[in-house]
């Protein structure tokens, strides 16, 4: 069979050029294993191990690495990590080296020319396996806004929104340009000036103000592309952006922001089923934990808390969905050394937990642990109700009271009831000293102390509040539900209807 040459040729020209239109019409910037604009918690786990991402970069735009500790990482002063970025001629674009007790974000911002990159991480010389936050940005040229009207007084000054690039002009050392952001809450302003083109001799200085405060001078050098973090609350900021050196050219700049609202910045991964341990700091910045509801996770779920000391005050806890809204919401004295409750009924997706200081916390760091539990984990499940002498456990029925009928009742709204079968259930032992009227109950790693007719108990050796003082009523120590089923870190659920009380170990 003769074939025809020039036909196969042309033929095989067009196929691969419409593969290759069909790549470049798709084709996004993108790393290998990772996904733009998310962030990812990482772990090195040996001195030698090092992370490889490979990064494509097929249209103009601005690159950005953001590299950050995590907020629950403490004395950490010996762990550090190395961050290259290597182009395909093998030369380096970037290097930092991030210490792993840093307290704020570091961030380089490139231009790059399109084509293949190499991301590697690599752990120091004294290694630690400290967790660390990586997040790449791509800012597409589309989306850098240009200002060329004067803006040299604050009635003129031109509005930026968070997270967009302008690109502005300072004509001479003696002009200025002056931007306006407004901040809607607390949180964290990241500022970059990167130079539109590298000249000698001259630079910007930039510096931010709110009101009639003092201005906050912003140390950038564009040349190595390094940005500013600094703490913000909420509203409207002057951003001066000043021409400075003799030996000036004129040239652009870009100035972009970013915002992080409070309590946001490092989300530590929540696995379902197990406690995490966060950290409250001085000041108001706390720590968000980042978990994922699936069709799968049957049940409630119930968020369970240990305070890792005692400390005055309150810390306040806010459950965000996917889009921002608030899901559930509690006040936890951080004196409370367990606290559980359960949460509403969750819908598949990704949830924020933010922990934050509240009243009366006061200027220490405070440390705690929580985690968020299925009430499948959970080994048992008791049911009570007020004046029934039923208990029911995993849904078989039992006694409360075996041999003498006693049933709760409520006292100044609390449930008060003979506890020894509860704590028999959990596989705990009450012990009672006739003496002193002292009730002492271990389970669940506690041990709990009460005197009869005291408002005040020792959980594993504090003094606490009771909210009621046991009683002795027909013969029988009734103990305050609630108070003894939460000390040993149980979960109680009221439930009004029926006047039900469902207790989860």
């Amino acid at each position: 069979m003769k074939i025809n040459r020039p036909l196969v040729t042309t033929s095989i020209f067009f196929m691969i050029s419409a593969v290759l239109c069909v790549f470049m019409l798709s084709s996004t910037l993108h790393a290998d294993d990772l996904s733009f604009n998310t962030p990812y918690t990482l772990r090195m786990h040996t001195a030698s191990q090092i992370m490889r991402h490979r990064i494509f970069v097929d249209r103009q735009g601005v690159f950005v690495i953001d590299f950050s500790t995590s907020s629950v990482q403490e004395n950490e002063t010996d762990s550090y990590w190395n961050i290259r970025l290597i182009d395909s001629q093998l030369k380096t674009v970037v290097e930092m080296s991030i210490s792993g007790d840093a307290d704020r974000q570091s961030s380089a911002r490139l231009r790059l020319p399109m084509g293949y990159y190499d991301l590697r991480i690599t752990p120091g010389s004294s290694f630690s396996p400290a967790e660390f936050t990586l997040v790449l940005l791509f800012e597409s040229e589309l989306d850098i806004l240009v200002e060329r009207e004067p803006n040299d007084h604050p009635l003129n000054a031109t509005p930026i929104e968070a997270g967009r690039t302008i690109l502005g002009n300072a004509q001479d050392p003696k002009d200025v340009d002056i931007f306006v952001l407004r901040v809607g809450e607390p949180g964290y302003l990241t500022v970059q000036l990167e130079a539109d083109r590298v000249l000698s001799g001259h630079h910007w200085s930039i510096a931010l103000q709110r009101g009639t405060q003092e201005i906050i001078p912003l140390l950038l050098d564009h040349r190595l592309n390094q940005s500013e973090e600094i703490r913000v609350s909420a509203g409207s900021y002057y951003i001066y952006v000043t021409a400075a050196e003799s030996d000036w050219s004129d040239a652009d700049y870009r100035l972009t922001s970013r915002f992080t609202p409070l309590g946001q910045e490092n989300p530590v991964d929540l696995t379902l089923g197990e406690y995490r341990q966060g950290v409250v700091f001085p000041g108001e910045q706390g720590t968000a934990f980042l978990f994922t509801y699936s069709e799968e996770d049957q049940g409630s779920a119930a968020l369970r808390w240990r305070s890792m000391q005692e400390s005055p005050g309150f810390c306040s806890v806010v459950l965000f969905n996917d889009i921002s809204e608030v899901v559930w919401e509690a006040k936890i004295a951080a004196s409370e050394r367990v606290f559980a409750a359960l949460l509403p009924d969750l819908s598949s997706g990704e949830y924020h937990l933010n922990v934050m200081p509240h009243e009366g916390l006061p200027e220490t760091t405070y440390a705690f642990e929580l985690g968020i539990f299925l009430a499948m984990q959970l080994p048992l499940r008791l049911e009570l109700q007020i004046g029934n002498a039923d208990l029911m456990v995993n849904g078989v029925r039992n006694e409360l009271d075996p041999g003498f009928s006693t049933t709760p009742i409520l006292l100044h709204d609390r449930t008060m009831l003979p506890i020894r079968s509860i704590v028999a259930a959990f596989g705990g032992v009450i012990l009672w000293e006739e003496e002193t009227e002292r009730v002492s109950i271990i389970c669940n790693g506690h041990r709990l102390e009460l005197i009869i007719g005291e408002d005040v108990a020792l959980l594993d050796g504090i003094r606490v509040s009771v909210g009621v003082a046991p009683l002795v009523l027909g013969g029988r120590t009734m103990l305050p539900l609630r108070f003894i089923g939460e000390a040993l870190g149980c979960l109680v659920e009221w439930i009004e209807d029926g006047e039900r009380i469902i207790i989860y170990n």
